[in-house]
């Protein structure tokens, strides 16, 4: 039989076995603590960057909507260039062990060595079809009924 920690009268640890267990907490149990704290430290970050930055589009939109509007469509036009997802690299990067795209390309997918019609043109068109069609679809149903309650 294992030897019983000792307790108090009314079974509980002691303050021994108490003393103990904190001097032996350990650096993994610390290092958790500080995983935990930059967690916490970025979430409230992003907390207030987002509203913050929703107060500020907010009065934006309602004072120059147009100029933001531009803005905006302009931000994501420029995003595309480095979310497009077929893309030749030319040269490549070596950090480390890490090898990083240098130079790229950005190409069509029918320009692509193994282009498949079916799978690689006519399923996306599709779904980007549906999914016009849903908002058109959607953006009729509220305007239909937003006319309707205000007869």
């Amino acid at each position: 039989m294992p030897p019983r920690a000792s307790t108090s009268w009314w079974g509980c640890p002691s303050r021994s076995v108490l003393n103990s267990s904190v001097k032996n907490w350990g650096a993994k149990n610390r290092n958790q603590l500080k995983i935990i704290t930059v967690i916490l430290i970025f979430s409230a970050g992003a907390l207030i960057g987002l509203l913050s930055f929703s107060k500020v589009l907010h009065y934006l939109l309602g004072h120059a909507r147009s100029m933001t509007l531009s803005f905006l469509t302009g931000t994501m036009l420029g995003a595309l260039v480095k979310v497009w997802p077929w893309k030749i690299t030319d040269t490549w990067s070596v950090i480390g062990n890490k090898k990083l795209p240098l130079e790229e390309h950005l190409i069509l997918p029918w320009d692509l060595p193994n282009f498949y019609w079916l799978t690689d043109f006519l399923l996306p068109s599709v779904c980007i079809f549906i999914g016009f069609l849903s908002v058109v679809l959607i953006s009729y149903i509220f305007l239909r009924n937003s006319t309707n309650s205000n007869n």
